[in-house]
């Protein structure tokens, strides 16, 4: 058999294209292998929320927990107790609609929480701590910075022989506000940060000689790279 002549050219440049489509449509195939892969390569984050806490009076209260990814999700209490029965004196009162609600995606590593009340009154004696719609709220992710927002709407202090005391709606970072006669602080917009890169909001924490209260407490952590095998 010849193998000169244009026949055998042309059998030589069938057998090359042939290659040629081979090797494109094994590499397009591997390629659609990889983009249809999972992508486990976050870790997911977390998140917690606290509607309300206290320790006035001695009584210990802690309402409204959420908490991601365990759960659960979100929560709402209706009405609060806080500090000891008004009939015993020292701090007592009511706050309403404690509620903490969580997020987070297990793909992407991001996270948000929101935590706070739909108003309270406290009686310190000495004076009368009252408010209106209070809330804490964070958000992180991989890569990202926590970042953290505080909302006070109609919240004060009444004192006897003082002038009120009036907090801002949107408080700077651990704002810090000293009470007279040795009554205690509030402090607004508190930002503590964790070791592992959580970042902790509270809303409004107000110090006493008799215990602490604290509205909205909301707490995040993005997702991060999971280590390698």
């Amino acid at each position: 058999m010849s193998f000169g002549g244009p026949a055998a050219g042309a059998w030589l440049a069938t057998a090359v294209t042939l290659l040629l489509v081979g090797g494109a449509l094994a590499a397009a195939t591997d390629a659609t292998t990889a983009s249809a892969a999972p992508a486990d390569t976050v870790a997911p984050g977390s998140s917690s929320a606290l509607g309300l806490s206290s320790t006035l009076g001695g009584v210990d209260v802690a309402e409204a927990h959420a908490h991601y990814p365990e759960g659960p999700l979100r929560v709402t209490v209706d009405s609060v107790e806080v500090g000891a029965a008004a009939s015993e004196g020292g701090p007592s009162g009511t706050a309403l609609a404690a509620t903490a609600s969580v997020t987070g995606d297990d793909t992407t590593g991001q996270t948000a929480a929101r935590a706070g009340v739909e108003a309270l009154t406290l009686d310190l004696g000495e004076g009368t701590l009252t408010s209106g719609p209070v809330s804490a709220d964070c958000s992180a992710g991989p890569g990202q910075a926590t970042t953290g927002l505080v909302s006070l709407t109609d919240a004060g202090l009444t004192l006897p022989g003082h002038d009120p005391l009036t907090f801002d709606q949107a408080p700077a970072p651990d704002t810090v506000v000293h009470l007279p006669d040795g009554l205690g602080r509030v402090v607004l917009n508190e930002q503590l940060a964790g070791a592992d890169g959580a970042l902790t909001i509270n809303a409004l924490r107000l110090e006493t000689p008799d215990g602490e209260l604290t509205l909205g407490s909301a707490g995040c952590r993005g997702g991060g790279p999971l280590d390698e095998a």
